[in-house]
Order: C-alpha cells, then structure tokens, then sequence
C-alpha cells in the first residue's frame, strides 16, 4: 500500500499483524526460522498428543485430573487431533530433537513476525492460548502455570514470556523498517490470530454483540467479560484479544467448507463439470486408470499424486476468458497461473496444491491439468451451455493424454 501510494508513510502509527493461529515456529536466538512452520492443519502430533493427554484414569481419552485442571485454569483442553501448538512441539521432539534442541522460542506465526518487527520473544494473552499452559482465569494476570507446563510436557525456557493483548510490545527495528519502506521505532503492537482478527473485523467488539464468520471454518461468536466452559456444548470463553474480554470459542473445524462441498456438489453451476467428466470417463479410459472424485478441497491432491505417473485433473475455473474455454497446462514443465489459487487464509486451491507438491518434490511425472472457463457458479444453477459444449470434447483430449502416457 505504501509503494502503491494508497497510503502516505507519514500518517503511519504504528505496526502490527495478524496470521493464522494454531502454528508453531521453531526459532533460533536470532529468530531465524529452524524448519518450515507447522500450521494448524498439520495432525502429526495427535498420536504423542494422546499418550500426553492420558493417565491411569481416563474420560474420552484424558486423564481425569489433567481434564480437570485444564478446563479449570484454561477454559479447555488440548485437541486429540494434534492441531494445537503445543501437539506441534511435542511432536518436534520426538520427531526431530536436533531442531527441538536447537530451538531457543516456539511462537505463534503471529508472534514470529512481531519478533523480526521488534526483535523481542513475546506472546500476548490471547496468541498464547492454545498450548494450554496458561491459567486464564484472571484476565488481567494470565501468566505460565507451573502445573500445567508440567501436565503439558513444556519446557518453560523454550515458551516466549508473556504481555498482555493490544498493548505496544516494542519498536520496529532499521532492518525491517528498511524492508518494508517504513520509519525506523514505530511502535510494534501485539498481534492477534486469525479467530480474533475475524471478531474484531467484524465490529462487533462490545460485550454479547454476536458475529458469524463462514470462511474454511465458521461460527458465532461474541466477547464476554467473564470465563466459563460448558463441556455438554463445547462452548468456552478464552482470552480476547482485546483487553479485559474473553471471546467466546466454540466447535466449528470445517463448517465453511462443508458448505463449498454443498455449493460444489449438490447445488452445482459449473463447479459440477468436475463430477460429470468423471462420470463420462469412467467406463472410458484404459485398463489400470482410476478415475476419482474429491469433494472440491483441492489439498487433498497431494495425496492423490503418491506413485502416479500420470495425473489428470480437470476442473472448472475463472480466469478472465471466454466461458467455454478448455485451457490444458502441463503443470511438470510451467508453473500453474495465479488464477488456480485460492482466496482463502486457510484451505490452498489447485495452484498453490500443485506448487506445493513441486517444492515437496511430491509432483507425478505427468500432471496435466483441463481448466473449463465456467459461465455460471451461483446456487443451484444448471451446467451453462458453454460448458456443456467443453465437456463433450473433454473424453476425446483425455484419451489423447492417456494413450500417450501409456506409450
């Protein structure tokens, strides 16, 4: 914005960020990154998650007195799924020990990218929650539980210490000023995770005014001035970003994108051109050719593509041409364009999933992608007519690329 002109460097305040909440950073003293970040969608750790969680007396999987004492002090529980943080660390040492005993902090995204502004190791009270080793029940002084470090399997020396949320956490420092074309000592504020930016964005910040948020998750959801947890809904207040709230956090996973897998796949428009190539295709293609459908979550390609030689994927898209247009891309010899990406902070589309198996080393020695320029994607529309005229020269395309691939 600044090196587009859109904002004057002179009306600039301040800094600070939001990120995707629930990952984990391995960072060196000097903040440099040790291994690629584990995101919130990474369940490597649920197996050491559950063996942690456990005990000689369990409910659900937990220990009777570590369920206890975390949903007391934090309102929660850490999932079995090994989506949280601290499942992230856990699993880091065990799986990789160099770099966990290489590690000088584990941060949040959010708070990695506040410490290259500052410089300074710090989490605020609501990025902290999600490794469960926080007493929460007094939102003014949140600090490290002793106990709960110990339930937890953390070692304290390698957690940031704490401050508390939108509060100044230090000055921007020459080296990123110089990056971003900012002024050198702004002030660098706390920043805040995805689930807490959303309520904030939303404008509903005063006590009980409710916000539903549909993205790859979705909920409702509002602050509250005190801490409590039903345990029958599933519903907890936790540290708000904004000070002296609690906000209220309940069981949402992936509600928006089972509405994309309804919008896809019961309601239609073009996005159901997918499903009907498959279905012409099947009783079409040669011995030994598997022909499947996803449910339109494009991350699950990677899966896909273990021990492929070759893959087709063929998908409606949008790209600025006419409607009708069969674009094919060999993904093994060019990059994929910008416009098979997706606008989601959470779930990747086929570009960014194809670039990932790339850089993964992960990608089939022939990827071949039909891209249909689509005409129509609203609610419970028919296949447009320009793209019913592609799907009748998709089998005969196809059958060119198989028959060469079995060549």
């Amino acid at each position: 914005m600044v090196a587009g002109g859109g904002v004057a460097v002179d009306r600039i305040v301040g800094v600070g960020c939001t990120a995707q909440w629930s990952g984990t950073v391995a960072a060196a003293a000097d903040g440099a990154p040790l291994r690629p970040a584990v995101i919130w969608m990474d369940s490597r750790g649920s197996s050491v998650m559950k063996r942690q969680a456990g005990g000689a007396v369990n409910v659900l999987g937990y220990d009777v007195r570590k369920l206890q004492r975390w949903i007391r002090l934090t309102g929660g529980a850490p999932g079995h799924s090994g989506k949280d943080p601290l499942a992230h660390i856990l699993w880091i040492r065990e799986s990789e020990p160099d770099v966990y005993r290489a590690t000088f902090k584990f941060l949040e995204p959010v708070d990695w990218l506040n410490q290259r502004l500052s410089g300074r190791f710090a989490a605020s009270h609501d990025s902290i929650v999600l490794h469960w080793v926080t007493d929460n029940r007094r939102i003014g002084d949140i600090d490290y539980d002793p106990t709960l470090l110990r339930m937890a399997g953390l070692d304290r020396s390698k957690l940031p210490d704490l401050v508390p949320s939108a509060t100044v956490m230090g000055q921007l420092r020459s080296e990123a000023a110089d990056e971003l074309g900012l002024p050198a000592g702004l002030p660098v504020a706390t920043g805040t995770g995805d689930v807490h930016s959303a309520a904030i964005g939303s404008g509903a910040v005063t006590d009980f005014a409710a916000h539903l948020y549909i993205g790859t998750s979705s909920w409702i959801s509002c602050h509250v001035p005190f801490k409590k947890t039903d345990i029958m809904r599933n519903v907890a207040s936790i540290p708000a970003a904004l000070p002296g709230k609690y906000l209220v956090a309940d069981e949402h996973e992936t509600a928006g994108a089972c509405l994309t897998f309804l919008v896809r796949n019961v309601l239609f428009g073009d996005d159901a051109l997918g499903r009907l190539a498959a279905a012409r295709l099947k009783d079409n293609v040669p011995h030994g050719t598997e022909v499947l459908e996803t449910d339109g979550e494009a991350g699950k390609l990677l899966d896909l593509f273990q021990g492929a030689d070759t893959v087709i994927v063929i998908d409606a898209c949008v790209s600025g041409a006419r409607p009708g247009t069969v674009q094919r891309i060999d993904a093994c010899v060019t990059h994929m364009p910008r416009w098979l990406g997706s606008a989601s902070s959470h779930a990747i589309g086929l570009g960014e999933s194809v670039e990932l198996a790339r850089a993964l080393g992960q990608m089939p020695k022939r990827l071949i992608i039909y891209a249909v320029e689509g005409a129509s994607f609203a609610l419970g529309a028919p296949l447009s007519r320009q793209v019913v005229a592609a799907l009748d020269t998709l089998p005969a395309q196809i059958g060119a690329d198989l028959a060469q691939g079995a060549a």
